[in-house]
């Protein structure tokens, strides 16, 4: 089982990879630094077709951390390991919220110096830490947070099978199914063509509840349909730095993307070159996140694994001992 467990933490922090590069996709809305005329060429059609499907992609992202995530904490748990697992997930979920909230403070502090928005930082900050406004991609953590909190109450409730199915996906499958999703039994041709249906079903029914609860079911579709026998590679540094990226992309966003978007006083925003512009930026967002978490593995590895909840890559590992 250890050995499955291995194998399939390996495919969740690839997938998680890319996933969380559809998540800086999402964060990446440089639209409206721009105003491209109307268009309805076939072009114009393409391009807001590709930022509709940049919106979706996002979507799908932040489903699956939250039911990878979820799924994780509730698996394999007992009586027996319930207060080591919290203490474990409280080093990595509360110390990275704290952290994080207390750097957006320093930053919006920063970014808004000079206006009526430094005032309302400083205002409450007891509430503004509780609720992330300091740090809002950290709602991630603190929606998890509540889940540990309430471990019993919730491993209560998710074993009664009515019930459970209701509260959240992910515990109810750590909590009833961990054994079957991790050794993937369900790997077969029928059950990839129903995802496949599935994920049809969920543009097919614009609008509608049964739509939004087959959409929010997604990142299962895509995990079923996704061959992941060929993760067997060693992982990278930068596939597992995906915490990192998640917590620190939202800054760099707010920080560089507008100096970057004065460059397209140059160029006529048609709705390609937005979309281009927008693919840039991702880039360079993408790029400066790895470069800087890379930093910290080579020159602060005990920073790095304790603003990342200790989720750190052996490469962290490694510079910490050649010290």
């Amino acid at each position: 089982m250890e050995q499955e467990f291995g194998s399939f933490s390996r495919k969740v922090t690839f997938v998680s990879f890319l996933m969380q590069l559809g998540i800086v996709m999402v964060h990446m809305n440089t639209d409206h630094y721009f105003e491209p005329g109307p268009g309805e060429t076939v072009t114009d059609v393409l391009c807001q077709w590709i930022s509709r499907l940049c919106l979706d992609g996002g979507t799908v992202s932040l489903s699956f951390f939250m039911i990878c995530s979820a799924f994780l904490l509730y698996y394999n748990l007992t009586k027996e390991n319930m207060l080591e697992k919290f203490r474990r997930r409280m080093v990595s979920l509360l110390v990275p919220f704290v952290i994080w909230n207390a750097a957006g403070m320093i930053f919006c502090a920063l970014y808004y110096w000079n206006t009526e928005g430094f005032t309302i930082i400083f205002t409450y900050i007891p509430f503004q830490f509780a609720m992330s406004r300091y740090c809002p991609v950290m709602w991630f953590s603190q929606a998890l947070l509540f889940f540990l909190l309430f471990i019993p109450v919730i491993l209560w409730v998710m074993k009664k099978r009515v019930i459970g199915g209701l509260v959240l996906l992910g515990a109810y499958l750590g909590v009833r199914f961990s054994k079957g999703i991790i050794s993937e039994t369900y790997n077969c041709r029928a059950a990839k063509a129903a995802a496949v249906i599935l994920w049809i079903g969920s543009y097919v029914l614009p609008d509608s509840f049964a739509a939004y609860c087959l959409s929010m079911l997604r990142p299962l579709y895509l995990w079923v349909i996704l061959d992941k026998r060929w993760i067997t590679f060693r992982l990278r540094w930068w596939m597992e730095n995906n915490f990192f990226i998640y917590a620190i992309h939202y800054f760099l966003i707010l920080a560089v993307v507008p100096v970057l978007s004065r460059v397209y006083g140059f160029w006529e925003p048609t709705a390609v070159f937005v979309i281009l512009w927008r693919f840039v930026c991702f880039f360079i967002i993408t790029l400066l996140c790895e470069l800087l978490g890379r930093l910290l593995m080579r020159f602060a590895p005990k920073a790095y694994g304790i603003c990342t909840g200790g989720r750190a890559p052996e490469a962290c590992y490694r510079s910490q001992s050649e010290r």
